[in-house]
């Protein structure tokens, strides 16, 4: 049984559609990124690191279903179902992108995993939070840890960037 929202989308911030409408344009560039790799010069992307793979096929989801769950109703079964489906692709996403760690993928840390750790606490205390009602910490949670996402993406596209290249090379 569905209950009644406790927002509508009426009530959703400038930040949040700022932050809705960026990761969707993120998304798009995202997918033309990878369309122009698969049919370019270098390693084709089904012979990229499983765990690039990974974090590509969890991210390109998670910015458009984050935008929704943003910009649409609260509190509903279906706002509920998809929160948890996009919290989980969050805590995937930020695992694989710990994937440069490999020795064979050069073990390094960036300054970009600072998002994948407010990724990995953020997720836990959205969580607790929705669970227990808390909704102004819950929603200030996931719009932290929602602008991380959108953030590294950002920069992810900057021209020097691996995907910057594949989008703008």
């Amino acid at each position: 049984m569905a209950t009644a929202p406790i927002s509508s989308p009426m009530h959703v911030g400038w930040f949040q559609k700022a932050l809705g409408a960026l990761a969707l344009l993120l998304a798009a560039m995202l997918v033309i990124a990878i369309a122009r790799r698969a049919g370019g010069p270098g390693l084709p992307v089904a012979q990229m690191p499983w765990w690039l793979i990974v974090h590509m096929l969890t991210v390109i989801p998670a910015l458009p279903l984050g935008a929704y769950l943003l910009l649409r109703p609260k509190g509903t079964s279906r706002h509920r179902l998809l929160g948890k489906i996009w919290s989980g692709l969050m805590v995937v996403t930020a695992v694989a992108s710990f994937g440069t760690l490999l020795p064979s993928a050069g073990g390094y840390l960036s300054w970009l995993h600072i998002f994948s750790a407010i990724t990995l606490v953020g997720v836990p205390r959205l969580i607790w939070t929705a669970r227990h009602h808390k909704v102004r910490e819950h929603r200030a949670t996931v719009t932290r840890v929602y602008a991380g996402l959108v953030g590294a993406g950002l920069f992810v596209f900057l021209p020097y960037r691996v995907l910057g290249g594949w989008l703008f090379g």
